[in-house]
């Protein structure tokens, strides 16, 4: 959550490492949201071809931080798999 007083653009770095459970693969993606609301375009995205191998998949934006806007962080699969994140990174400066 931003809690600074000015309207700055922010630039937003997601680096992922992710594991499924799927013998068949998966296609993976990562997206950045603010307040809710996707940022577009802000999506990575990967296919696992193997079970319980980790795959890395990263994303970027720039966007206008207001006060009390925070950004998330969703990871999506094609099918059914159980998604494990092993590491996640999220890092917000200033453009």
């Amino acid at each position: 959550q931003y809690t600074g007083t000015p309207t700055i653009n922010a630039r937003i770095l997601l680096n992922a490492s992710i594991q499924h459970n799927q013998a068949f693969g998966a296609d993976i993606s990562i997206a950045l949201y603010k307040n809710g609301t996707a940022i577009v375009p802000s999506v990575g995205r990967t296919y696992g071809a193997s079970s319980g191998q980790e795959y890395l998949i990263s994303t970027n934006s720039i966007t206008s931080m207001n006060t009390n806007d925070y950004i998330e962080a969703f990871v999506t699969c094609s099918n059914s798999a159980t998604l494990t994140p092993t590491y996640l990174t999220m890092t917000v400066c200033t453009a």
